[in-house]
């Protein structure tokens, strides 16, 4: 499937809330990519009215972003009280800390179950999707957009197609059927068959290209 959707997933979560002080509010979208890889992180009223909030990019990974808004904000209090509320210094502690923590035995394993957790959540949302599109497909013979997502050939995609079709689509599901492998099957060139092999002389050379004997010009 690849690290993008062949169509953008445009599901929106909202989040809000609100402290004696503040109010906020939060949107994700997954969009083009294959799961959501972003994460945020919200701490109100840590200490005298002051509240943490953070956005975190995954840039190809949800692991890090995760790992980091469930982490980073518990390191950045616990460093401000160790620097008597310097928040400049705090923040860039907190940085360092979270880096070596990362690149730690105990910050890999917690990444690599966050991995883990991830493809299973993937794989579970990819199963429900993939059924919904089948069963669009059996009713009205659109392509599902997880087998484009696949990355098909068209034989291959054609067969997929005919056992899906077969399953029990109805009418509209045996007419899809029909389109999806007229338009996928490839045609398939003749093989021209192989060519005798040339009779050769006992000297190996071939009859037609052996060199003739001259004879020697006689003297006038």
């Amino acid at each position: 499937m690849g690290a993008f959707l062949s169509r953008a997933d445009l599901e929106k979560v909202s989040q809000d809330g609100s402290s004696s002080v503040v109010e906020y509010g939060v949107t994700g979208m997954q969009g083009w990519r294959a799961n959501m890889e972003d994460a945020h992180s919200v701490e109100l009223d840590v200490a005298d009215g002051t509240s943490i909030f953070g956005v975190f990019d995954g840039h190809g990974g949800a692991e890090v972003s995760r790992l980091c808004s469930e982490r980073l904000p518990r390191v950045l209090m616990k460093t401000c009280q160790a620097l008597n509320g310097n928040v400049a210094r705090s923040v860039v502690g907190s940085f360092m800390e979270m880096d070596n923590y990362i690149r730690s035995e105990v910050g890999s394993l917690k990444l690599g179950g966050y991995a883990r957790e991830d493809r299973e959540r993937l794989l579970r949302a990819r199963a429900h999707r993939i059924e919904e599109e089948v069963q669009g497909y059996q009713t009205s013979g659109e392509i599902p957009a997880a087998l484009v997502d696949a990355g098909l050939g068209p034989d291959q995609l054609a067969s997929v197609l005919g056992q899906l079709g077969g399953g029990g689509g109805g009418g509209g599901g045996g007419g899809g059927r029909g389109r999806a492998r007229g338009c996928c099957s490839r045609r398939r060139r003749r093989r021209a068959p192989p060519r005798a092999a040339s009779p050769r002389s006992r000297s190996g050379w071939c009859p037609s290209t052996r060199p003739r004997s001259r004879k020697p010009p006689t003297p006038s």
